[in-house]
């Protein structure tokens, strides 16, 4: 929690000139700002193969309405909060044929994805 904690100030410190990322030896995290965002999930080298399997949107603080395209379980309008709905466990559409995840949300949130 404390890394989450982290990702927050850095928005102040850096005065939104750095995106600041949390990295695992199979994860990756960072924060999702208000608005629209285009994520690649796939390997540059080879369009076709996934590069990412496992993802994570997460409200921390406030909740948040979500609107997603590219994921198995899309939100569309749909408001994430602690106690409600919080999107956890969700995958990458392998048949998405755009490679791009599209994300717009009207609260900062935490994106997190896991490497196969």
């Amino acid at each position: 929690m404390a890394n989450m904690e982290t990702l927050f100030h850095a928005v102040n410190i850096f005065a939104a000139k750095f995106q600041l990322y949390l990295m695992g030896s199979t994860s990756m995290t960072w924060l999702l700002s208000k608005g629209s965002h285009k994520i690649n999930c796939f390997n540059e080298s080879s369009r076709n193969e996934l590069q990412v399997k496992y993802c994570s949107l997460i409200p921390i603080g406030t909740p948040c309405t979500l609107t997603t395209q590219g994921l198995k379980w899309n939100l569309n309008d749909d408001i994430l909060a602690f106690g409600k709905l919080v999107s956890t466990s969700n995958e990458i559409d392998k048949s998405n044929n755009t490679k791009v995840i599209s994300i717009t949300n009207s609260e900062t949130i935490v994106w997190s994805m896991e490497f196969e």
